[in-house]
């Protein structure tokens, strides 16, 4: 497959994206770099859904296309991707911490602590 191809295939699936969430665009002319990072956001979900690491899933499909824009059969290069993804609560200002599934956790529980308080 080439590069070209992978594209094309990846296209298809942005547009099957962005044709069934609301508020997206069916034009790919335009909005099309917000449609690619949510739907990468949706796969990391799915991803969590089945017990899978979606850091780790992003970080080998980096490699993977970092190997195939070089070559496409991606046998030229070895890749080794670290991806450091910090957070912190929005509107904070407070110091940025690692984000993993354990601050993820503790977050998310703070989170829902907080919206039954409100409610």
């Amino acid at each position: 497959m080439t590069n070209e191809e992978r594209a094309d295939t990846a296209l298809s699936a942005v547009q099957e994206f962005r044709d069934n969430c609301s508020g997206s665009p069916t034009d790919t002319s335009d909005g099309m770099a917000e449609a690619i990072a949510d739907l990468i956001c949706n796969m990391c979900h799915l991803a969590v859904a089945y017990n899978l690491d979606p850091l780790a899933l992003v970080e080998t499909g980096i490699g993977n296309y970092a190997a195939e824009s070089i070559e496409p059969d991606g046998m030229f290069l070895e890749t080794s991707i670290t991806l450091d993804v910090m957070a912190r609560r929005y509107g904070s200002g407070a110091p940025w911490q690692q984000f993993n599934g354990r601050t993820a956790a503790v977050w998310h529980a703070e989170a829902e602590r907080e919206l039954a308080a409100h409610e």
